[in-house]
């Protein structure tokens, strides 16, 4: 299991390097179960969590209202209806980087099916910065 994250991981980052130049926005490759399994650099930056030296946590601990609903729809084939609802309205969630920051972003949920893995690619766009305490 461990080989298909880290293969996963090298095909997420490759794919994201042309995005990264087309838009900046923080890019998480996140389980199923919501841990966090990877970052792009915008995603290090704007957040401060580092895939390969911080301990993988659960995507609640970057924004806390997900830790009250489930990630994935019933029976675990895509991601929960809810959440896609909230990225096409522009929904703004809190976000609290691991290094302190406060503010405010609009979550977009993706589904990715890879060697009968179930992955959730989750975009943060920031809306505005509220709160500095570092």
């Amino acid at each position: 299991m461990k080989t298909q994250s880290n293969e996963l991981s090298a095909e997420f980052r490759g794919q994201l390097q042309i995005r990264d130049n087309w838009c900046k926005v923080a890019v998480l490759l996140v389980a199923d179960n919501g841990t966090i399994l990877d970052t792009n650099e915008e995603g290090s930056r704007l957040l401060g969590y580092h895939a390969k030296l911080s301990v993988r946590c659960h995507i609640s601990s970057l924004v806390p209202e997900l830790a009250e609903i489930d990630l994935l729809e019933e029976g675990n084939e895509r991601v929960n209806p809810y959440l896609r609802y909230l990225s096409r309205i522009g929904h703004h969630f809190k976000i609290f980087a691991t290094h302190g920051e406060q503010f405010t972003g609009e979550l977009y949920f993706n589904d990715l099916k890879k060697i009968d893995q179930h992955l959730i690619l989750v975009l943060i766009r920031p809306a505005h910065q509220e709160n500095r305490l570092f």
